[in-house]
């Protein structure tokens, strides 16, 4: 395992495409995205990597830059992984290595797999609604019809409702907010 302050973005795009879990509404995650996407100069990041040659899994943590009232603080906003363990290793390092009294994640859209993982690291979780726009810290995505005349029950990208909070992946990574 590595912990690095820059992302490696043609393993973390292979590792995406290997892993291949397009069920999903999400950005596209390829090289360029993630060339672009972390030099955001608001935010800086940590990268955990499980393997070296051929990544199997990553963690990304945004770090506080300065520490609030003595306490240092973690989002986990993108992660890929080829197996739960590799999940579960990746995060026990973050817990025992990284130092943080908090860490923060986005749980509407998480796994049962990764649920469980982190329940048994102590994190609790708020109750989903259903709704994306109360199940989400604050409301991120409009969703709206070109055409009036199309119910919302209706609105579809392929054969996913687009208002079904089960058909998309959201992190924190993909708001501008971090």
């Amino acid at each position: 395992m590595a912990i690095e302050k820059a992302p490696r973005a043609a393993a973390m795009a292979d590792l995406v495409e290997r892993v291949g879990n397009y069920k999903c509404i999400r950005h596209l995650r390829d090289e360029q995205f993630y060339s672009w996407r972390f030099q955001n100069p608001l935010s800086q990041y940590r990268f955990l990597y499980w393997g070296d040659a051929c990544l199997e899994g990553y963690l990304v943590l945004q770090v506080s830059g300065r520490i609030n009232e003595g306490k240092a603080w973690a989002n986990l906003v993108d992660w890929e992984v080829s197996r739960a363990q590799v999940w579960s290793d990746l995060f026990e390092a973050i817990a025992s290595l990284g130092n943080f009294d908090s860490i923060s994640i986005w749980s509407a859209t998480l796994s049962k797999a990764i649920r469980s993982v982190l329940e048994n690291f102590g994190f609790s979780f708020v109750d989903k609604t259903g709704i994306i726009t109360k199940d989400v810290k604050q409301p991120t995505i409009l969703v709206k019809s070109r055409y009036q005349e199309i119910p919302p029950s209706d609105w579809m990208l392929g054969n996913r409702h687009l208002l079904d909070l089960a058909n998309w992946d959201l992190r924190m990574f993909y708001s501008d907010n971090y």
